[in-house]
């Protein structure tokens, strides 16, 4: 499925409509003097961003079973929205590196780590307990 939105972003952002949509966010003013509507285009990105939305949130509850506020909270969603900016909101690939590392980032500090020998000597027992860096 990741592959197939790949798929779809990168032949959108080389077709007609993608080129409408990166001539409105360079200039919006330019974009609407040379006959591209600005309501219509934005209109076209915010189908395309729920309906791939929608299908990520029913790939979601079909795996998990169920999703409410409870089950996933605020934070995590906010966490991966930080993790999409810092990693570069304009590319496809930075939605995959920001799933990455906001799943595995905070399984990996919790339950520690060490890095090979020719890396340095840095081991982390995780952060639940007593557990901190060490470098000998």
């Amino acid at each position: 499925m990741l592959l197939f939105v790949a798929w779809i972003v990168r032949n959108l952002i080389r077709s007609n409509v993608g080129r409408q949509i990166i001539a409105l966010r360079a200039s919006e003013p330019a974009a609407a003097s040379s006959g591209i509507s600005p309501n219509l285009t934005k209109l076209r990105l915010f189908l395309v961003s729920a309906a791939i939305a929608g299908a990520g949130g029913a790939m979601l509850v079909t795996a998990d079973g169920a999703a409410n506020n409870i089950t996933y909270v605020t934070q995590a969603g906010l966490i991966w929205l930080a993790s999409v900016v810092l990693w570069g909101v304009r590319r496809p690939a930075a939605a995959v590196l920001a799933g990455l590392s906001a799943t595995l980032f905070p399984a990996l500090l919790s339950s520690g780590f060490t890095l090979p020998s020719w890396l340095g000597s840095v081991s982390w027992s995780g952060s639940g307990g007593r557990g901190s860096a060490r470098m000998r």
